[in-house]
């Protein structure tokens, strides 16, 4: 029964596809989203973590203090990658996915957990992009400073009758952005508070809320190329995405949250956005 259900997940989520639109590459007249004054500088966090993963709680519960720290300026993305993240028989849902296994071949093995990457950025005197827990806090406010060189806005609309959901993500040129024709952007759907196993120290809990759970890219999972010309300081650029949520995940739920970011030798992220269905 069970390979009866994964095979069938497994057919609904290569049915229900998503569709880039375009590209679609929209200057933005004076008023529209993303025209105004820039957001703060926002910190993109990719979390790794697994249903089998002993330690990580205690990771996710740190990125709820720090995201309290920090209102409205921290975008998390909680990825179920690697050996943790094969389900037990007890799980209702299998959180891996492929963009996660990419994501996680990308970014770098973590050497323990819980484990984290921050803007995809190297920091100086560490050796790979992961993070280990007591490490986050600091790293985090100090991309915090940073003076973004992009502003990114998300839009979304969703049609509860079709369940089509279409993203429109804004990217705009601020001031000291080299090489914006390489800069790519990712865009992801996330999914809150999913009701399910997870092993913690006191043991299995089946009633474990797993946060910002990733659940489909709308882009390759390395990100499409913003597109577009954001040679002038204040130039704009619009790329839309239109994607089918399966039945079962809660549009209410759900985020997209977006990404600007380098692609090659760094993949550091520049400026991230999220928004609610």
């Amino acid at each position: 029964m069970r390979v009866q259900q994964t095979a069938f997940g497994l057919f609904m989520l290569c049915f229900f596809g998503c569709t880039e639109i375009g590209p679609v590459i929209t200057p933005l007249e004076p008023g529209n989203p993303g025209s105004g004054q820039s957001a703060p500088q926002m910190v993109w966090i990719e979390e790794f973590s697994g249903v089998r993963c002993v330690n990580c709680p205690a990771g996710s519960a740190e990125l709820d203090q720090l995201a309290k720290a920090y209102p409205g300026r921290l975008v998390v993305v909680s990825i179920h990658a690697g050996f943790f993240s094969n389900p037990y028989s007890e799980n209702r849902y299998d959180f891996r996915t492929t963009e996660g296994n990419n994501l996680l071949n990308l970014l770098g093995q973590p050497l323990g957990y819980p484990s984290a990457v921050v803007n995809r950025k190297k920091f100086e005197g560490e050796t790979d992009l992961q993070l280990s827990r007591t490490q986050w806090a600091g790293f985090i406010a100090q991309e915090l400073n940073k003076t973004p060189a992009v502003d990114l806005n998300v839009a979304s609309t969703f049609n509860a009758g079709t369940r089509e959901l279409r993203a429109d993500v804004d990217v705009k040129r601020l001031d000291n952005l080299a090489d914006p024709g390489t800069l790519r952007l990712s865009v992801f759907l996330t999914e809150n508070d999913i009701q399910d196993t997870q092993l913690t120290p006191e043991g299995k809990k089946d009633d474990y809320l797993h946060r910002h759970v990733l659940r489909k890219a709308l882009t390759p999972f390395d990100g499409a190329p913003v597109g577009g010309d954001l040679t002038a300081v204040g130039a704009s650029v619009r790329r839309s995405f239109v994607f089918t949520m399966p039945q079962g995940w809660r549009p209410e739920a759900c985020k997209l949250v977006a990404a600007v970011h380098r692609s090659g030798d760094s993949w550091e992220v520049l400026q991230a956005a999220e928004k609610s269905l």
